[in-house]
């Protein structure tokens, strides 16, 4: 028999076998919900009874559903309208911190003790602890870095 043959008739064969456990669980599933549903009586019903409970279940499902995609909704545009509303607000804040930085940043690239060419961060460094009050505006107050970390142990 050629490997083609053999692997066709391995595929009939689990074919088959997916069928019948598919059989199974269908008619254990029918067998569990007749069980259930008191099907096994046999009583004389209307073909429409019944029809009022899956309806209105429905219905509820679809207003429950409707109303949760309305609240969220709603939240994620107040959301959105606060953020809209915050953004210009941080940006208008930091603006005059922006101004004073390039001012202070033009003044620097403007020092006539400074290279001309591309100068290193530390003749930067020396030329603003040289001159602090020329890169300080008269309205600012200057923040002091206190190390007072202990001797270094931990704890």
């Amino acid at each position: 028999m050629s490997i083609g043959k053999f692997l066709r008739k391995l595929q009939k064969s689990f074919r088959h076998l997916w069928r019948m456990s598919v059989k199974l669980v269908k008619s254990l599933i029918n067998r569990l919900l007749a069980s259930l549903l008191g099907r096994g009586r046999r009583r004389r019903r209307h073909r429409t009874s019944g029809f009022v409970l899956p309806t209105v279940a429905m219905v509820m499902l679809v207003v429950i559903l409707l109303t949760t995609a309305m609240v969220l909704r709603s939240f994620e545009r107040a959301k959105n309208a606060s953020n809209f509303r915050v953004s210009p607000a941080a940006l208008n804040a930091g603006g005059p911190a922006i101004e004073r930085a390039k001012a202070k940043i033009e003044a620097l690239f403007n020092d006539p003790t400074l290279p001309r060419s591309t100068p290193s961060e530390r003749t930067l460094y020396n030329a603003i602890v040289s001159q602090p009050e020329r890169y300080t505006f008269g309205d600012e107050i200057a923040l002091k870095v206190i190390d007072d970390f202990g001797d270094g142990e931990g704890g």
